[in-house]
């Protein structure tokens, strides 16, 4: 499977094998005491013959952090074996330390940044 792009939404859903996005793509997460941050995560993807990836590996990189945060995403099958040009969403629920600039590196192909702001 090729990752053709991705985006991070506040809501988005499948109807009618169509993908509707609510609230535009976020390039921005206020977080509160908690620092959990939990946009949707779309990602476009593309299907390659006789491909059986099931996970997706994203790693997420801070600046000049040396320490990487690593998730491995499930693959819907449907997405898996779609023809060609697909998608699939989900739910990115994690803890982010830090106020500023996070890359999430998906496939090692499409970076995706969003800056993280405490609430005051």
């Amino acid at each position: 499977m090729i990752v053709t792009g991705a985006f991070f939404a506040e809501a988005a859903s499948v109807a009618d094998n169509k993908l509707y996005v609510l609230g535009g793509a976020l390039t921005r997460w206020h977080v509160g005491d908690d620092r959990m941050i939990s946009p949707v995560l779309v990602v476009l993807t593309q299907s390659e013959p006789n491909d059986n990836q099931t996970t997706l590996p994203i790693d997420v990189h801070f600046g000049t952090d040396p320490n990487v945060m690593h998730l491995d995403l499930e693959i819907p099958e449907v997405t898996r074996t779609g023809q060609d040009g697909g998608f699939f969403l989900t739910n990115v629920r994690m803890q982010l330390p830090y106020d500023g600039r996070y890359v999430f590196q998906i496939a090692g192909t499409v970076s995706l940044p969003i800056a993280v702001v405490a609430q005051r």
